[in-house]
């Protein structure tokens, strides 16, 4: 007996990142059916938060981002958008710069990073902890085949995970593109990243405002999370450089936490209480392209976008998604 459940929509986004949110935000604004599905468990993709879980020791308290640790805004886009959130309390100004003060504010979460793809999604039909098995193009709309016995049917199929998982979902369908596109995006890499995080015993010789951004070629950011404003008490998260990453990346999750604390240790003082590390296989996509998104030639119904088009930060994955809705909204 077939207990699946179909759900139909008009757009389908695949990933709740900031390019996907705000796809839906803008399409919803604008009445359209919108939903989106992504795996993990929360949304907000890179923008990712945890918690020590050591009540002995007060683990609640020890808190962390382990994926993008602040954004800045520089264009007119998203510099009002940024501005709506601070308005509405849902994101802080950190500071204006690590080593130097260089005139742009970074900004991050109130609670953390995740808190502000929460505010977002709180009012879109996102469907979280739901795989996409396989996607099929019929007559008129794609079906996906999602986990959980729920399929869905869309008239538009929006992509915006990283390329390798897009390219590996689309399977034979990516021939839909055309020869150029398919050409240039042969050449796309991504940097590997492993975030070490570390709840400790006191306070660290990290200063004010609270991190440390390339120190030498270990480490690309190194943060105290207490004197970043979102734990109670001093949590660290180092983020190794792509050719550490590289080094260590086969090496098993024990082994990569004593080689990444033995290496902070020449850099910090500190400590320890407890550690975990994340393996980001696709931190960052080491070339980019130079417009905001991709309509497949053979069904334009059919659009790739993220971060290969807007830009490896933050306000690319909003600068990508912003145009990417804004072309469907003015072309429905």
């Amino acid at each position: 007996m077939n207990n699946s459940k179909l759900i139909k929509t008009d757009y389908i986004i695949i990933g709740s990142g900031l390019s996907g949110l705000t796809i839906a935000n803008i399409l919803s604004k604008n009445g359209l059916k919108t939903i989106v599905v992504d795996k993990g468990i929360k949304a907000g993709g890179r923008m990712s938060h945890g918690v020590m879980n050591r009540s002995e020791v007060g683990g609640n308290d020890f808190k962390y981002d382990y994926g993008a640790q602040f954004f800045t805004a520089r264009s007119d886009e998203f510099k009002k958008e940024v501005d709506f959130w601070l308005e509405n309390k849902w994101i802080n100004k950190w500071c204006n710069g690590f080593s130097k003060n260089d005139g742009y504010p970074r900004y991050i979460g109130i609670d953390g990073m995740h808190s502000l793809p929460l505010k977002i999604s709180k009012n879109l039909n996102v469907f979280q902890k739901t795989t996409i098995k396989t996607l099929k193009l019929l007559k008129h709309d794609w079906f996906l085949e999602g986990s959980d016995n729920i399929n869905f049917s869309s008239k538009y199929l929006i992509m915006t995970p990283p390329l390798p998982q897009t390219i590996k979902l689309l399977s034979k369908h990516i021939c839909l593109f055309d020869k150029n596109f398919l050409d240039e995006i042969k050449n796309i890499n991504y940097d590997k990243c492993i975030s070490l995080m570390m709840s400790i015993k006191k306070e660290t010789n990290i200063k004010f405002p609270g991190a440390m951004q390339k120190p030498n070629s270990f480490w690309d950011f190194v943060t105290d999370n207490k004197i970043k404003g979102i734990s109670k008490k001093h949590c660290i998260t180092a983020h190794a450089s792509a050719s550490f990453s590289d080094f260590i990346w086969e090496f098993n999750d024990e082994k990569c936490k004593s080689i990444m604390i033995d290496e902070l240790a020449k850099l910090v003082n500190f400590e320890k209480i407890e550690t975990k590390i994340h393996k980001w296989k696709y931190a960052k996509p080491k070339q980019v392209l130079n417009y905001f998104f991709k309509q497949a030639k053979h069904n334009q119904n059919l659009i790739i976008t993220g971060e290969i088009f807007g830009g490896a930060k933050l306000e690319g994955a909003f600068l990508s998604g912003f145009n990417t809705a804004n072309y469907l909204v003015n072309n429905r």
